[in-house]
């Protein structure tokens, strides 16, 4: 059995797509609590695994593909940044995903349960864009999204370990905290983190905010009361 009272129109809208198949989008936005509660067939567990395939896929050839290329070790570590949880659930935030959701009874009331679901679901909706329109369109939304908000230095915002790292060192009272920042020959920015006379990180990105985070989250580290995500 399949429910098709489901109103998608402004999700379709959102996202600038026209669905041929209406039943992949019912089946990617249908949490396994629903899906139990209510005897289907079907929930967004299959798609989800798909879309997550094609999210990776499409992240790495967008990072393969700039200019100057970025070396091996930055792209993975900008690739973690694009893909992770808190991106993708900023991602479905921002295409309202949580408007369309169906989900059972017994969590209902679990907000950190939904939080989870709006990650697993963005990738269940990638999936099903996939099937139905194909790779093209599933890329466009994927830049649409996360790309968007990475190329907008959104995602550098999500944890801001500067903001950590001032924090941790008021413990210890004030302290200038200074960023030494050079660009390279190869268009990467490499930035250290300095006070008291001490280099507490580095990095290195093709931003210069992103390499400053970086170079703040190693920073954060050397803090054994700080725990980094």
């Amino acid at each position: 059995m399949l429910i098709t009272n489901q109103n998608l129109s402004l999700l379709f809208k959102k996202l600038k797509i026209t669905p041929k198949n209406y039943s992949h989008y019912i089946e990617a936005t249908t949490h396994t609590s629903f899906s139990n509660e209510n005897k289907l067939s079907y929930n967004y567990e299959r798609l989800e695994f798909l879309g997550d395939a094609i999210i990776s896929q499409i992240i790495s050839q967008y990072l393969f593909a700039k200019n100057p290329p970025i070396p091996v070790g930055e792209m993975s570590k900008i690739r973690i940044l694009i893909v992770r949880s808190e991106s993708e659930i900023l991602a479905a935030k921002m295409i309202n995903l949580q408007n369309y959701i169906k989900i059972g009874k017994s969590l209902q009331g679990d907000m950190k349960s939904h939080i989870k679901i709006l990650e697993d679901v963005y990738e269940a909706l990638i999936g099903a864009i996939y099937l139905d329109l194909g790779y093209e369109t599933a890329k466009k939304v994927i830049y649409n999204t996360l790309i968007y908000d990475y190329e907008n230095n959104i995602l550098d915002r999500l944890t801001d370990y500067k903001s950590k790292f001032q924090e941790l060192m008021s413990q210890y009272g004030k302290h200038k905290i200074i960023y030494k920042s050079k660009k390279l020959n190869n268009g990467q920015y490499y930035v250290e983190l300095w006070t008291n006379n001490i280099r507490y990180g580095r990095g290195m990105a093709t931003k210069i905010k992103l390499a400053e985070q970086i170079a703040a989250k190693i920073a954060c580290k050397k803090f054994v009361n700080f725990s980094v995500k």
